[in-house]
């Protein structure tokens, strides 16, 4: 029972740490690489801005559907594999 007051404790203090901003620099971090003026989500924004003329659009377009396509098929494929050795042995 101590040592699941003392899980609980811990847990609880690092969840409020979290909360107020006080927590770990990595998670900062990483926040900084998603959303950061550098970040993954304001380079795609910035590529798109740059890119996203009329006679450019349809470059997006075809990767988003390209992009699609190439899961679909992974995991149709996957699925396929499965299928064969679940019924061959």
């Amino acid at each position: 029972m101590k040592k699941a007051l003392a899980l609980f404790g811990a847990v609880g203090s690092s969840v409020a740490a979290f909360a107020e901003g006080s927590g770990s620099t990595a998670t900062a971090s990483y926040v900084e690489n998603v959303v950061g003026t550098t970040g993954v989500l304001n380079t795609v924004k910035d590529y798109i801005v740059d890119v996203a003329t009329a006679a450019n659009l349809w470059t997006i377009i075809g990767t988003i559907v390209g992009v699609g396509l190439i899961i679909w098929l992974g995991r149709a494929m996957i699925r396929a594999v499965r299928a064969y050795f679940s019924t061959s042995m």
